[in-house]
């Protein structure tokens, strides 16, 4: 299954040398920043009869989750995701 595959890589990713691990890390969260900024303002400005066709896709509906972008008629809730140590700084 992909999702056990991407967890063997970052476990495989924090045995790397510790400066090229912290920048493999710095790219995938700004990533997730990128794809969480732009997933929840897409799902703001569709219809909410869009959204709930998109989640009959199996992986639309695990991303929507993933991102607390649930049931988009009631207030939205962050679901817990385990990412590892936060690794980008401002």
């Amino acid at each position: 299954m992909l999702l056990d595959r991407l967890e063997e890589l970052l476990a495989r990713i924090e045995e790397l040398p510790q400066e090229t691990s912290a920048l493999v890390f710095e790219l995938l969260d700004g990533l997730d920043v990128l794809h969480r900024s732009a997933l929840t303002r897409f799902v703001a400005a569709v219809d909410d009869s869009a959204v709930d066709a998109a989640r009959a896709d199996p992986a639309v509906a695990w991303l929507l989750d993933a991102y607390g972008l649930g049931d988009q008629r009631s207030e939205p809730t962050a679901t817990p995701v385990e990412l590892g140590r936060t690794r980008i700084t401002t």
